[in-house]
């Protein structure tokens, strides 16, 4: 069992004495976060968090909660292998996902959405298709994340929000569907910590944070404190006292700092291949624009040969030299060409080259007079 550590007042804060170096561990990774909430000895945590970010109380309170698989059965053959962070059972036989974020990926809200899928699928069994509205519990999503969800190609304009409750609706009404059994909450840390230190979160009477509240700076300081915050939770005090990692034994201390090294190689390696992406886009550029250079210059140049020519096409058909001589002699007009120049110059006597040009299109009706 956990023994709570040694702690000394001081400050805003109470005090961990003789740590040096880092002192307490970031929940935020998959390897706490499982630690604090997927523990059958801490229980008590994910209890006061879901009740916390759900805002369960009265008779919706969770009192009980019973840790079940991670993983959620495959139903058939290539089906994709499904394993959650945590979840669980309630005493109002609900079903409970926590899932902890922490880098934003594209992938990653479209999944929260398949996880609800899946697990009330998983429900269900063959013959009882009459029986959906006593076989599939109310289920929660839990979601917390270091990184912003909602940005990127899933930004909202003028979004101040570190919690968003999300359950289907009827869009006209602007009500929840009656009987519905889906439920997602998203709760984004850095955008939390943001609006906190802008002193944009409410405070409860007493001029201190609510649990949500706690349990939010929990997450987001705890891998950078020496000191426990002022006005602490008995709770989140214990669960600072879990994060502390001169109590961990080797093991864990181990599996800690891989995750924290697997992160690093990721963001490591993200940033190669953003870089070798950018090096990659400025050498097509060059390449791309030479191509364009040469084709242009090709194209100006027929163009230029072309206009170059007109003088003698006029002259020749001014002086009446027939249609086949034309051909050979300006073979690199099409005949087509030909045809149209000698109609226009027979019937526009007093016409021009720039006439010419404009009416076989080597030159547009705005471009500069051709001298």
């Amino acid at each position: 069992m956990f023994k709570r550590p040694r702690l000394e007042a001081g400050g805003s804060g109470d005090v961990i004495s003789e740590m040096p170096g880092p002192v307490f561990a970031d929940p935020t990774y998959d390897v706490t976060f499982k630690m604090l909430f997927g523990n059958e000895e801490h229980k008590n945590l994910l209890i006061s968090v879901i009740n916390s970010f759900f805002f369960f109380f009265g008779d919706d309170q969770v009192i009980e909660a019973h840790l079940v698989s991670q993983e959620i059965p495959i139903q058939y053959a290539g089906q994709i292998k499904t394993i959650l962070d945590v979840r669980c059972t309630t005493n109002r036989n609900e079903e409970i996902i926590v899932e902890m974020q922490r880098q934003y990926k594209d992938y990653f809200l479209p999944r929260t959405q398949y996880y609800m899928a899946r697990s009330l699928s998983s429900k269900m069994l063959e013959g009882e298709s009459s029986k959906f509205h006593e076989k599939l519990p109310k289920t929660y999503i839990l979601v917390i994340s270091r990184e912003n969800l909602f940005a990127r190609k899933y930004s909202i304009d003028n979004d101040n929000l570190y919690e968003k409750t999300v359950v289907p609706t009827i869009r006209e009404l602007g009500i929840e569907v009656p009987g519905n059994v889906m439920h997602w909450k998203y709760y984004e840390i850095n955008k939390f910590a943001s609006l906190y230190r802008a002193g944009k979160v409410g405070l409860e009477m007493g001029g201190s944070l609510g649990m949500k509240e706690q349990w939010l700076n929990f997450l987001d300081k705890c891998g950078s404190l020496s000191t426990l915050p002022g006005d602490t939770d008995e709770i989140i005090k214990e669960a600072y006292g879990i994060m502390m990692m001169i109590n961990w034994d080797a093991a864990k201390k181990q599996a800690y700092e891989k995750a924290r090294e697997r992160e690093l190689d990721e963001l490591h390696e993200l940033e190669r291949e953003k870089e070798a992406s950018r090096i990659e886009g400025q050498a097509i550029g060059k390449i791309e624009g030479k191509i364009e250079g040469k084709i242009e210059g090709k194209i100006e140049g027929k163009i230029e040969a072309k206009l170059q020519a007109l003088p003698g096409i006029k002259a020749a058909i001014d002086s009446k030299i027939g249609h086949e001589l034309l051909k050979q002699f300006f073979s690199s007009f099409e005949e087509s060409t030909l045809y149209q120049i000698e109609t226009y110059v027979t019937t526009h006597h007093d016409c021009n080259i720039e006439d010419i040009a404009q009416e076989i299109g080597l030159i547009g009706s705005d471009e500069s007079s051709l001298t």
